[in-house]
């Protein structure tokens, strides 16, 4: 421990900044996790392209793609940085009331502005660029496309808004909503997680986690990650750290081999085990993030900063692309590997314009907002301390 601390300097201050890293990472995960809108992989490339035919560079790019669907394991380590950095962005001063007000501006209009665009892409895209999509291909994407189609109204709209799961699951292609709801029950309930000391924090935890198991609700599982997320931020907070330093190439191995763990057990149906590894991946991750000096580009600073942005847009823009591609193309259905990957830097740049004309602001209201919150606390104790009268001078460091 000692010999780290020499080396390192190992207050979470100084190296927070360096979480963009992992939230970019995540963040390119999630947008490159549903190549099913413009690429045929899995079984239906396994009978067009039999294994036989196969270069060696394929088997590559084949487990490549496989190792990249990580699908919900990627959101439930979205719920464990919400959960770390909520613990961090109140360890000083906390206010029931001003913490639920300022989450719902962080959430709620991006959501909306999210919500309006993806239905708005959705409607244009099945009446006026492609309609032949809900009706060309009996592949699953055109079949839940078709689906969408009949479920459009305003009474799914509006349950959508309102992050009512049945409507958020097939409403204008936009199933990855679904987290949402869980990220809003997660903020109502912080202020009595954050309440908590440590320990009765990890009994909590444990409760969670045996009701989770034991009544098998996604809603009760999801509140798992979040803790486990506040009490990451807790344990290096307080200044632990894994007590041996280890080379960076153990720490790659760990990494890859923790995430194959919880790639292997999640396609085995091993949905609890599956989650071990990746609570583990996340928690070494951490520790390898906030212990070392580490660059972060600026491009990951800003995809990080964008992150929820993107979250949100980045299936309707996929769903944009495919259907401009398909128009002037006449395929429905491509197993070529380059529409889905060009199709990633077009959701990513899709989503960048409600980042800025929404999401941006709103996240500078807030800060603003805090400011404010923290001068108004502030000045009374000024007022204070110049009323009452000092008999020796304030030290240089106060």
């Amino acid at each position: 421990m000692s010999s780290r601390k020499n080396q390192y300097n190992t207050s979470i201050d100084y190296t927070i900044s360096q979480m963009h890293l992992i939230r970019a990472i995540a963040c390119i995960g999630v947008v490159i996790t549903p190549r099913f809108v413009l690429w045929s992989g899995g079984q239906a490339y396994l009978e067009r392209y039999p294994l036989v035919h196969w270069k060696w560079y394929e088997f590559i790019f084949f487990f490549f793609d496989l190792v990249t669907s990580l699908g919900a394991p990627r959101v439930f380590f979205f719920f464990l940085l919400s959960g770390f950095f909520l613990q961090y962005s109140t360890r000083t001063v906390f206010c029931t009331k001003a913490f639920l007000q300022h989450r719902f501006l962080r959430l709620y209009p991006t959501y909306l502005a999210a919500t309006i665009a993806a239905v708005s892409v959705f409607y244009v895209v099945i009446t006026q660029i492609n309609p032949a999509l809900a009706t060309s291909s009996g592949r699953e994407f055109n079949l839940l496309v078709r689906d969408c189609a009949t479920s459009l109204s305003w009474a799914t709209f509006r349950d959508t808004l309102l992050f009512i799961r049945p409507a958020t699951v097939d409403f204008a292609v936009t199933p990855h909503f679904w987290s949402m709801l869980h990220e809003v029950v997660f903020c109502l309930l912080f202020p009595l997680y954050h309440h908590l000391s440590v320990r009765k924090r990890i009994v909590l935890t444990s409760v969670v986690l045996l009701l989770g198991w034991t009544t098998n609700s996604l809603l009760i599982q999801s509140q798992l990650f979040f803790l486990l997320g506040m009490l990451c931020y807790d344990f290096f907070s307080k200044g632990y750290r894994i007590p041996w330093l280890l080379p960076n190439w153990t720490y790659y191995g760990t990494f890859f081999f923790l995430y194959l763990a919880t790639y292997g057990l999640g396609k085995l149906g091993w949905f609890w085990l599956a989650c071990v590894p990746m609570v583990g991946l996340t928690f070494l991750l951490f520790d390898f993030i906030l212990t070392r000096p580490i660059h972060v580009p600026r491009l990951c600073v800003f995809i990080s900063k964008a992150s929820y942005a993107i979250y949100l847009n980045h299936l309707w823009a996929l769903l944009l692309y495919y259907a401009v591609l398909s128009r002037f193309t006449g395929v429905f259905v491509f197993y070529s590997r380059w529409p889905y990957y060009s199709g990633v830097l077009v959701a990513v740049l899709l989503s960048l314009p409600l980042y800025w004309l929404v999401d941006k602001r709103i996240g500078s209201y807030v800060t603003h907002l805090k400011l404010q919150a923290s001068h108004r606390l502030v000045q009374p104790l000024s007022t204070l301390a110049a009323a009452k009268p000092s008999t020796a001078p304030l030290p240089i460091n106060s």
